[in-house]
């Protein structure tokens, strides 16, 4: 949660006008996107690798580089 304090005055005189808020910010869920379907059958002697970079956080703006790591 965070405070947001607003003061507002005119500058040369004594008239000021202060206002605060509370703000809380709310983080979406992040998009886990699995390539090639939801389900898979594997043999336990080999590794399993999925491909997971079609994921993605919602919260970037357009633009933004998302900081998303797959590993």
């Amino acid at each position: 949660e965070y405070c947001l304090q607003l003061t507002v005055s005119f500058k040369g005189t004594p008239l000021a006008v202060q206002q605060e808020t509370n703000i809380t910010v709310v983080h979406s869920q992040l998009v886990a996107v699995i390539q090639g379907g939801s389900s898979r059958l594997w043999p336990y002697v080999k590794d399993l690798v999925l491909d997971g970079s079609g994921s993605h956080d919602p919260d970037v703006e357009p633009g933004v580089t998302d900081t998303l790591q797959h590993h």
